[in-house]
Parts: C-alpha cells; structure tokens; sequence
C-alpha cells in the first residue's frame, strides 16, 4: 500500500501505521498467552456483582494481570477476573481496586463502538483453534465496549456488559454468547 500511494500525505499515513502495527506486535511477542479451564455452571440467575457471591465462587480465576510489554510490572491496579459459561454464554467478572497512588481515568459514557476505550480499560484476547481467529473484546468503567476479530473492528457481535464504581474500585460483569467467538458446546 504504501509503495502505491501516489498522495504524500496518503503516504506517511500509511507509515504511521505501518510502524504502530510493528511497534504492537513486537509488544506482543513478548506477552504469553494463559490457558484457562472455564468450568461449566447452571445458571438460575444472573450472575451478581459481587465476585466473592453466587455462581462466581465455582468460576475459573485469570492469574495476575500485567502491564503489556512488560511482564514483570504488575498492573497498578488489583485486579480480580473470573470467568465461566453456561453452554450458551461466557460470563466474565471483574473487579478493579485502585493502590493508593493509582486514580481511574474516566470517558463519558456512549462512545462509538469501534473506538478503543481510552483510559481504564480491561481487554481479552480469546483465540479459537477451530477456525483460526482471535477475537478482541474490551471495555471501560463506563460501559463503553470495543470488539474486533482479527484487526476489524467493524466486527460488532451481540454481547453486553454491566458496570459499576464506587469511590476505589469499578466492576463489571459481560455475557458474551458463545457462538460470537465460533464456539460450539
């Protein structure tokens, strides 16, 4: 693309991009990938808020959460994920408690779906062995959700996601159908 560029300013987009895509992926080498054995729970309700209640003592547990790039950093933020389906659904809890010199970065609520969250945010990566892609969710403390499979964020699937804050800490819980991510139980 950018050899066929014929507009200079067209040109150094395209480097741009070009050099944050190589810049990313080189971050990412550097990442490992956590393999998790989500447990299958029945649901009689909707999963509460609280990750300590309910169906979320039976849940998976992510280990600790890093800054990208850098696995030797810890978030600075502490971080508690848990994650289970029910056949049709995977459920994802968080909740984020901020350390005493940590401050939540908050955007306004309704932004466009295909715009990353800036600021807090927390973001998953699930890959699919069955049909080769990897999928692309995150959201904020406000609510506000990004997803893409592959690099198209043009790719909006049907899934939601529940928030809440208090002075020190935000939480969520998202319900992502199953068959968003080419997943069949």
């Amino acid at each position: 693309a950018e050899k066929k560029a014929k507009n200079p300013d067209s040109r150094r987009l395209i480097q741009a991009a070009k050099k944050t895509f190589l810049k990313n992926l080189a971050l990412g080498k550097e990442e490992t990938t956590t393999e998790l054995q989500v447990p299958r729970l029945n649901l009689t309700e909707t999963p509460p808020a609280d990750l300590n209640a309910g169906v979320w003592r039976k849940a998976a547990v992510f280990p600790a959460f890093y800054k990208m790039g850098n696995r030797n950093q810890k978030s600075a933020y502490n971080i508690v994920c848990k994650i289970f389906h029910d056949g049709r659904n995977l459920f994802l809890g968080t909740t984020v408690k901020k350390n005493k010199e940590a401050f939540f970065t908050r955007n306004q609520a309704g932004q466009k779906r295909d715009v990353f969250p800036a600021g807090d945010h927390v973001e998953f990566f699930f890959t699919n062995a069955r049909d080769g892609y990897y999928y692309h969710l995150a959201y904020d403390l406000r609510g506000n959700r990004y997803d893409a499979k592959l690099t198209d964020p043009s790719w909006n699937p049907e899934w939601e996601v529940k928030t809440w804050t208090s002075e020190n800490q935000w939480g969520s819980v998202a319900k992502i159908p199953l068959d968003t991510l080419g997943v069949e139980i």
